[in-house]
């Protein structure tokens, strides 16, 4: 369910980044490959296979930001994503699964630092205008936030289900263990 819900999240990122560009045909061709690779992780999640869809959805999310931070300024903020998807891989993955949570985080901050340092590009090199660079930035900001915050959310709203339902065994347990005693002691 959680693993769905990110990969929305990370289908709506794509929609909007593709009303950022400039009419770049290709561009929007990659846009759709990866919407579709996103896609096609929520279809493994109905069909019951998550770990699949997880891996699916975080590598296809690791390597499309980094065809897009590698052929953009620093300056458009994009990187932020990377953050996000080290959100979205604790969250996704399971206390007993941290590796996995560990692995993606390390290839985000590994793709990170190759797209800025390492001269190697998928796409062609994007050129913005100060203005257009300021758009994109606040948007890639304000989307990061956005997702980071439901991923949060999901999170907080799980924990507080488990919670509950933590306190609800907890007082079936104590009535027994009254009605227990009552018994033995009668």
């Amino acid at each position: 369910m959680l693993s769905g819900q990110f990969a929305m999240i990370a289908m709506g990122i794509i929609v909007v980044n593709c009303f950022l560009e400039d009419s770049l045909n290709w561009l929007l061709q990659v846009y759709a490959i990866e919407f579709l690779l996103i896609g096609f992780s929520i279809f493994l999640h109905r069909l019951g296979k998550h770990e699949v869809a997880n891996y699916c959805m975080l590598l296809t999310s690791n390597l499309a930001l980094y065809c897009f931070t590698s052929s953009e300024s620093i300056g458009t903020g994009i990187f932020v994503y990377y953050i996000v998807i080290t959100i979205g891989s604790f969250a996704v993955f399971s206390h007993k699964n941290r590796l996995h949570a560990i692995f993606f985080t390390s290839l985000a901050v590994v793709l990170f630092f190759v797209s800025y340092f390492v001269d190697f590009k998928v796409l062609p090199w994007r050129d913005y205008s100060p203005e257009k660079t300021i758009l994109i930035a606040t948007v890639n900001f304000l989307m990061a936030v956005a997702a980071s915050g439901l991923a949060v959310s999901l999170l907080t709203s799980l924990n507080h289900e488990s919670a509950r339902q933590l306190s609800e065994s907890n007082k079936l347990l104590m009535k027994t263990n009254a009605e227990l005693d009552r018994f033995v002691y009668s």
